[in-house]
């Protein structure tokens, strides 16, 4: 459910994504990570996947991975961008349903959305704070997603490494929720019990890493997800929490 945390992660880590850096001095940086994590849902694969790396900007534009924003307004400390995204890690796909499960006939996929809201970012002496806000626009969940987090970079062996613990409190409204864990009166069976849910808070832990070979970047993210208690009461979920972890090559142009 957290694919997109992770790509995101790696992106950031390919430099710093602080509200003062300037635009025009972000360089491109391209590359390949290979993700694992722990499964949330009942009979669903765990599966190793392949993420692309992607950071870079064109004047007030920025690009991370799947996600595009623009620079509304930025000083020294603070910055707010409206910013698109396509949510790629949440939820579920049928084709990972593990063999002779019966939990998921009759559903559909219920992956990703496509999404867009605004995020502030402020430099707060040692540490960085961020909140965004974004909606679906893809008519898929239909919901909202409310996210705090406050990240602090060390930068280690002549700025060679860097190390950036974050943690983080997300909101998801009822919708969302909903989608990705409900099942509806007339999807329930005798395999799967009708179940909703309402809003819910989410808690994220990880720490991001960067070291600098020449033109070259090595990557990796370790992360923990707390999810809403009430998730897992839902036939559909196996686990209200997630392990994952993160390893890639990017180059920077």
């Amino acid at each position: 459910m957290n694919r997109k945390h992770l790509l995101t992660g790696l992106i950031c880590a390919t430099t710093t994504c602080a509200a003062h850096a300037d635009l025009e001095k972000q360089p491109l940086v391209l590359g390949l990570a290979v993700m694992s994590q722990t499964e949330a849902y009942q009979d669903i694969k765990s599966e190793t996947s392949p993420i692309p790396v992607l950071w870079g900007s064109y004047k007030r534009m920025w690009f991370r991975g799947t996600d595009i924003g623009v620079i509304a307004y930025e000083n020294e400390h603070f910055s707010v961008s409206p910013f698109m995204s396509i949510n790629m890690g949440a939820g579920y796909e049928l084709s990972s349903v593990e063999a002779g499960s019966r939990l998921y006939e009759g559903l559909e996929d219920a992956s990703g959305a496509i999404e867009a809201g605004v995020e502030f970012e402020v430099e707060a002496g040692m540490v960085e704070l961020g909140f965004s806000y974004r909606t679906d626009i893809s008519d898929a969940h239909k919901g909202d997603i409310a996210e705090f987090s406050i990240e602090e970079d060390f930068l280690l062996f002549n700025r060679r490494l860097v190390v950036m613990p974050e943690v983080s409190i997300s909101w998801t409204s009822e919708e969302y929720n909903q989608y990705y864990y409900g099942v509806s009166a007339e999807n329930a069976s005798e395999f799967r019990p009708m179940f909703e849910l309402g809003s819910g808070t989410n808690f994220e832990a990880s720490v991001r890493s960067m070291w600098r070979v020449g033109d070259v970047r090595v990557l990796g993210r370790l992360a923990f997800d707390k999810y809403d208690s009430a998730i897992i009461d839902s036939p559909l979920a196996k686990e209200d929490q997630q392990f994952s972890i993160a390893i890639g090559l990017g180059y920077e142009f």
